[in-house]
């Protein structure tokens, strides 16, 4: 999987301002972290004070900044295919004094020095971009493959079938939650006309298959917000 094919479009100039908006566009963002940090201590159990774990799509900081003030014994591999975005999450953690406990590295799973296996991983807002069903499964078959047996995985993304009316009012009702936060309808329509283009949704169902027909186990929805989805597995 090439670097370009995970969010291509986060080497633009005006990247700086994800750290800013993203908060005001995800309804729930801050709570999707926290209890993305409370499921990973409870599920590394007695792994976890000195848990190694790997960030998929660390760029922009949020899991880093959230997941090292919940354990400070905790270590990350911090990976992402943008070096902008991936210069913001350095700079995040250097302002919270966490830099120390993290390796950053520009690029994608399959990049992985073939000896990192991690106590667990966090791939959230990320598989969305990948468009193929089969680039999906290649992605997180990638990722299940650097974790130890069970090692657990936190999976966010926007799901949904694109084409049903069930699709487009949860879509109607983002907007309304977007543009109330001070998000303009010009971004939120940037945004629409991405599913399709630049986003490629699909729904919960084949969310669950695609992990467990790549090794994980005990699969469970924990968070929802309009369209967005995450899920809790286990490495087999």
């Amino acid at each position: 999987m090439r670097k370009h094919q995970i969010r291509d479009d986060w080497n633009a100039p005006d990247v700086e301002r994800y750290v800013e908006t993203i908060p005001l566009k995800i309804a729930g963002y801050e709570l999707l972290y926290d209890m993305t940090a409370r499921l990973m201590k409870a599920g590394l159990a007695e792994r976890n004070t000195a848990a190694e774990l790997l960030i998929v799509g660390a760029g922009g900081g949020q899991e880093l900044v959230t997941l090292g003030a919940f354990e400070p014994q905790w270590r990350f591999t911090a990976l992402d295919p943008s070096q902008p975005m991936l210069a913001i999450a350095k700079k995040r953690t250097e302002n919270v004094n966490l830099s120390h406990r993290v390796c950053f590295m520009n690029g994608t799973p399959e990049q992985l020095p073939s000896e990192a296996i991690y106590d667990g991983a966090t791939c959230l807002l990320v598989l969305h971009f990948l468009k193929e069903r089969t680039e999906k499964r290649q992605f997180l078959a990638q990722i299940a493959a650097r974790l130890k047996p069970g090692a657990p995985f936190f999976l966010a993304s926007i799901n949904g079938n694109s084409g049903s009316p069930a699709f487009s009012v949860q879509m109607n009702a983002w907007k309304s939650h977007m543009t109330a936060h001070g998000i303009s309808a010009e971004t939120f329509d940037q945004f629409a006309a991405s599913i399709g283009n630049r986003t490629f949704p699909v729904n919960g169902r084949a969310i669950a298959s695609l992990l467990a027909d790549c090794g994980f186990t005990n699969i469970s929805r924990y968070f929802g917000s309009y369209l967005i989805e995450s899920f809790i597995a286990f490495k087999k």
